[in-house]
């Protein structure tokens, strides 16, 4: 049974390089996790009657359309006016108010917003900012697998206030209505078709239905294989939850969870690195912080801004957050619950699970390490000053 599935994905394989499914130029420049140069740019030029698709408000139209917003009969689409990355004012501090909207939609006193999320986590307060700012608008959380938003403790937000949608199911088979609207339009359908594909490979989606109804057919016909197959399912299950266990007990040797490693000091402020995993739904992620020498005191807000500059040029990567908090997804391993079927199995040998191990702790050390270079090229700066 698994030699006939294995030539029925070998064929699978076979009919994408026929086809050219292998070439995307979104994988090849290896832009295919970005949420703002790639997703929300994408997602916003096809959106924006004023795109250079030349359709106009074409697809707007469909994804307003596959929403299923019975209530949104005055949002215009031909003068929809969109924004990627809007900025709605500085967040202040106790965070209800401020931010980027990923996309932004407006027409005739209409709003609607959209939260994209790849594989980034949420940010404080984030649908609870946006609704402040316009408490009418449509809000929109899209995800891979289309979970809902995690509301912080206390929040006034419900289910009833955003929709949450995938790009699994929602935006493909929205860009799956855009790519025959644009038929006639080649260099536009190709493009969307290569974004499908994209969509296929981060969400883990057959792209068509050929490996599943073989598939379906060979188990069909024989209960043996049935069986054989039904019971693969739960050693496979099984075996996804023993590499995870085996991944963090080996990371938690090397690394332990709770150990704070000493970077450097910033004009007498302890600056610290610490790895974490909010939630199986986040990344993992190394953080730096900055913090004061006697506890309860208050980093003054001028060394709090050069620490924020500071860490901004070890990378465009890290996230700076207004609360002495900067932090980055480890590279090689986002999140390991997300694994593909490919990285579970190589995860599976112990020889690579160290390797990908080391190259966490390197790509974090190489950051704390030019971190203190930073730190002490402004230091010397300001001697020789």
């Amino acid at each position: 049974m698994l030699n006939q599935v294995s030539a029925i994905a070998r064929t699978q394989k076979k009919l994408a390089l026929l086809s050219g499914e292998n070439f995307n130029v979104f994988r090849i420049l290896k832009i295919e996790t970005r949420e703002v140069r790639t997703h929300s740019a994408f997602l916003g030029e096809l959106l924006n009657p004023d795109g250079s698709h030349g359709m106009q408000d074409t697809f707007l139209r469909l994804f307003i359309e596959q929403m299923g917003f019975a209530d949104f009969a005055n949002f215009d689409t031909a003068s929809a006016k969109l924004v990627v990355e809007k900025h709605i004012g500085q967040i202040d501090a106790d965070y209800t108010e401020g931010g980027r909207i990923d996309i932004y939609l407006e027409s005739k006193g209409e709003f609607l917003f959209i939260e994209n999320k790849i594989y980034a986590v949420n940010q404080r307060n984030q649908l609870e900012r946006y609704r402040q700012h316009k408490p009418h608008a449509k809000l929109l959380y899209l995800t891979l697998d289309g979970g809902n938003y995690k509301a912080p403790a206390g929040s006034m937000l419900t289910k009833e206030h955003y929709k949450a949608i995938s790009y699994k199911e929602d935006i493909t088979t929205w860009l799956n209505n855009c790519h025959r609207a644009a038929a006639a339009y080649p260099i536009v359908r190709e493009t969307i078709q290569q974004y499908i594909h994209l969509i296929n490979h981060l969400t883990e989606k057959t792209p068509d239905n050929f490996m599943k109804e073989e598939t379906k057919q060979l188990l069909r016909g024989d209960y043996a294989s049935f069986e054989s197959a039904w019971y693969c399912s739960q050693v496979v299950n099984e075996l996804k939850s023993d590499i995870l266990k085996e991944f963090g007990s080996e990371l938690e040797k090397a690394w332990p969870i709770d150990e704070v490693k000493p970077v450097c000091h910033l004009r007498g402020y302890p600056i610290t690195m610490d790895h974490y995993q909010d939630d199986p739904a986040s990344d993992m992620y190394y953080s730096f912080k900055i913090g004061a020498p006697i506890h309860g005191q208050q980093v003054p807000e001028e060394v709090a801004n050069t620490f924020r500059t500071i860490v901004r040029q070890v990378s465009n990567q890290i996230v700076v957050e207004k609360n002495g908090t900067a932090w980055s997804p480890f590279e090689r391993v986002r999140n390991p619950y997300k694994w593909t079927p490919r990285e579970q199995f190589e995860m599976a040998d112990k020889n690579h699970r160290t390797a990908v191990i080391n190259s966490m702790i390197e790509e974090s050390d190489r950051d704390a390490a030019k971190f203190a270079d930073l730190v002490k090229e402004l230091q010397e700066a300001v001697i020789l000053s």
